[in-house]
């Protein structure tokens, strides 16, 4: 469409047509106040702009992936005031004693609880294999955007691998969701954090193999787990294993 001219031609709403239901003695447009056809007319356009904005893509996602110093993106100091529970309190002493867990505090939801507890019982197994294992918690810190619409999505962990050749890392992004987010199926595929489950597995296909991202001499592989929730922790922990068995030293 390149001006707003084009809407009224027949493609766009030329041709489109407004039902009317009114009183018996009404017989056509002419017996409707010129005020009445008005606002029929506002509320139609009301819905249309509606469906629009549904359907529209304003913005498209780059596929890049920048690379970024874990100094520049977690150097600074980053406060927040919350409320911690003493189910928080009693993990966060217990993370504290990991090497592997490199942050100062932990608070977070119920299903943020129980990924952490799913990662720290791999842990054993995953410093078996790589030579260094941390898992950073995203507090707002850095936002990714969605290869197709440009959507920002701020993955609240990233857990960072490097294998024995110096030149080998893995970026990992994983996201808990909440039971409330799935769709009618029990699974995100169609509820409205679908995107994310496939912007997810669309890092994976790119860059796990093909693509690495290349910084001067290093390569680093990125992947995305499906969206973690405990009730569907099979499929998680499938993806999650396959980080063990199929990537190598």
């Amino acid at each position: 469409m390149n001006s707003i001219d084009n809407l009224l031609k027949d493609p766009f709403i030329g041709q489109f047509r407004i039902n009317v239901v009114t009183t018996k003695g009404k017989k056509g447009l002419e017996d409707i106040s010129n005020e009445e056809q008005l606002n029929l007319l506002l509320e139609f356009f009301d819905q249309f702009s509606r469906k629009i904005k549904e359907i529209s893509n304003p913005y498209k996602g780059t596929d890049k992936f920048k690379p970024f110093t874990f100094e520049e993106l977690f150097g600074e100091v980053k406060e927040k005031n919350v409320l911690i529970d003493e189910e928080s309190k009693s993990l966060e002493a217990e993370l504290l004693k990991h090497k592997w867990y490199v942050l100062n505090g932990f608070n977070g939801t119920s299903e943020e609880k129980k990924l952490i507890e799913f990662i720290r019982n791999k842990i054993g197994n995953l410093e078996e294999k790589y030579d260094e294992v941390y898992l950073f918690r995203n507090e707002e810190v850095y936002k990714i955007y969605d290869f197709k619409e440009g959507r920002g999505f701020e993955p609240d962990f990233l857990l960072f691998l490097k294998g024995e050749k110096q030149s080998l890392y893995y970026q990992i992004f994983i996201e808990p969701k909440g039971s409330q987010f799935v769709d009618k199926e029990g699974d995100f595929k169609e509820s409205k954090e679908g995107w994310k489950d496939d912007f997810l597995e669309n890092i994976t296909i790119k860059y796990m193999d093909d693509e690495m991202l290349k910084v001067e001499s290093k390569e680093y592989k990125l992947i995305g787990l499906p969206l973690y929730n405990h009730e569907k922790e099979r499929e998680f922990s499938e993806a999650f294993d396959n980080l063990i068995q199929d990537s190598p030293k």
